[in-house]
């Protein structure tokens, strides 16, 4: 009877059930899609520009907006919005919305600032402000 005992006790040590097995509750990062974007049509140079981003983060209460990736140039600035998903052992049946999550910028030069936001899918939207 001891046998089996200890073959079993040597395969959990081995590769049984450990911490880590099950569901991950480590955020899994993704990039959200954005429906549209809102922003002022022109900014004072040294002024902050409040650009608002609109879209569907997730499909239940896991999903949560995480942050942006901006990559900032004198006369453009890219964006990618970052969520995550962290799994819990309950994800409420809710639609998380991006809701206007805003990024403060401040343009460093005047004229036409060009706004790229890109997608998961590739593709980009654009759109631009006046910088006086």
């Amino acid at each position: 009877m001891k046998l089996p005992v200890a073959i079993f006790l040597i395969a959990f040590s081995i590769g049984g059930c450990s911490p880590s097995d099950g569901p991950s509750t480590d955020p899994v990062l993704f990039q959200v899609e954005v429906d549209s974007i809102a922003h002022v049509p022109s900014v004072a140079l040294g002024d902050t520009a409040d650009i608002k981003f609109f879209g569907t983060v997730g499909t239940d209460g896991c999903h949560s907006f995480s942050h942006f990736l901006v990559i900032r140039q004198p006369a453009s600035v890219d964006f990618a919005v970052w969520g995550k998903r962290t799994m819990t052992s309950f994800c409420g049946d809710v639609m998380v919305y991006l809701n206007g999550n805003t990024y403060g910028y401040i343009p460093s030069q005047r004229g036409m600032l060009q706004i790229s936001v890109h997608q998961p899918d590739g593709s980009t939207l654009k759109d631009s402000l006046l910088v006086e």
